[in-house]
């Protein structure tokens, strides 16, 4: 396991709810079974025990109907946050104020993913104990840290917070759906939505292309229960202000206008090591990855794991984590189509688990000109056409 779930409780927590879960070896394994909720009993009174820790073992303890499931519960809400209608916990308060210090105001609403995860795993424990309403406030908050693809902030929260979600719309959504709902927006425009039976499961989509709108009135009418999620995106001319991460692409001097040989040095500035560290490097237009350059990175010890997407323009690099200690991974990349005066390029490496610690560089590959890319012929009728 990586991020929260590395410590003995919370590893401990995962086996005795696998076995749990596992109906058909209950009875085989009844003795680890009580062993587990024996250690996990033991082990949450302690003062060094962390949120995260706790509400895996809370969960593991409710799902199995131990005993000791109400005194993990209430050390877990007396860990608590609200504030208005909505209701979560954070793993680690001295992390969180950290965070608060280093991160830029447009990375406020990128949710972290243990926290979330954390907050899913309470939720599972308030759906056990049957607390489907008391679940509520921790719903609104989870759903306001999803993405605009319904996820979270990375695959394992994603995973936990989703599953939790769905077992309490289970219990609140009734079986009558029948609902209009209108949205309007500056300046008088309006986008009207038909919830019923026959589309219930299906996800509805209105893109709203006024440049004006700041806000949005809903009107619900009719019988159900549905989410409203609006999702929007912006770039910035910024590169992080104090980044947790250590930083410097080079374009080496080997590379040419048509072969690209990008040198990353990288470290972790945030203390001893980070947690699964994913770094993307985003290719010059007209370059793509090098096959031979992409099986030398995956044979590289310290790089877990090498993807690419956007047909190969980007390539994505896995670390089991990242220390003090720097490293330097090489990307070669040819390029693929005639194309001159390319911008700068981000190569951006953040936390797995909690995406605003990050940082991001940009860097230019060798300049070429309209005339490097056409024929002879075309740069004199370029020329011409310049004067």
């Amino acid at each position: 396991m990586q991020g929260g779930g590395s410590n003995g409780l919370a590893l401990t927590a995962y086996v005795l709810t696998a076995f749990v879960e596992s109906m058909s070896l209950t009875d085989e394994f009844k003795d680890t079974i009580d062993r587990a909720a024996r250690f996990v009993n033991e082990q949450i009174e302690k003062s060094s025990v962390d949120t995260y820790s706790l509400a895996v073992t809370s969960y593991a303890l409710n799902f199995a109907g131990h005993p000791a499931s109400d005194k993990a519960f209430s050390l877990l809400e007396s860990k608590s946050q609200t504030e208005g209608e909505s209701k979560w916990w954070i793993k680690d308060m001295e992390k969180d104020k950290e965070r608060e210090g280093i991160v830029n105001p447009w990375e406020t609403c990128i949710p972290n993913a243990i926290n979330v995860e954390v907050t899913a795993y309470v939720m599972l424990s308030y759906l056990y104990r049957n607390m489907y309403t008391e679940a509520l406030p921790i719903l609104r908050w989870l759903l306001a840290q999803q993405n605009g693809q319904g996820g979270f902030a990375s695959t394992q929260d994603t995973v936990v917070a989703l599953g939790a979600i769905a077992k309490l719309a289970k219990k609140i959504v009734g079986q009558n759906k029948d609902m209009s709902v209108a949205f309007e927006y500056p300046p008088g425009d309006s986008t009207k939505l038909k919830l019923n039976q026959d589309n219930a499961m299906v996800l509805q989509k209105a893109e709203l292309h006024s440049k004006k709108v700041r806000t949005i009135t809903v009107d619900a009418k009719g019988t159900g229960l549905g989410i409203v999620h609006i999702s929007y995106r912006y770039n910035v001319n910024k590169k992080g202000d104090f980044p947790l991460f250590n930083l410097a692409p080079k374009v080496e001097e080997a590379s040419t206008k048509d072969h690209l040989i990008l040198a990353v040095t990288l470290s972790f500035a945030g203390g001893k090591e980070s947690n699964m560290a994913v770094m993307e490097v985003t290719l010059p237009s007209g370059f793509t990855i090098d096959d031979e350059g992409l099986k030398a990175l995956k044979m590289t010890d310290k790089i877990k794991k090498v993807e690419t997407k956007d047909d190969d323009t980007v390539v994505i690099l896995y670390f089991d984590k990242v220390t003090s200690e720097s490293m330097c991974p090489v990307i070669s990349a040819y390029k693929s189509f005639k194309i001159a005066k390319q911008r700068p390029v981000p190569v951006t490496i953040y936390d797995y688990y909690d995406n605003s610690r990050r940082a991001t560089e940009f860097y230019s590959p060798m300049p070429s000109e309209i005339c490097d890319i056409c024929d002879a012929d075309d740069c004199q009728h370029i020329g011409r056409l310049s004067q």
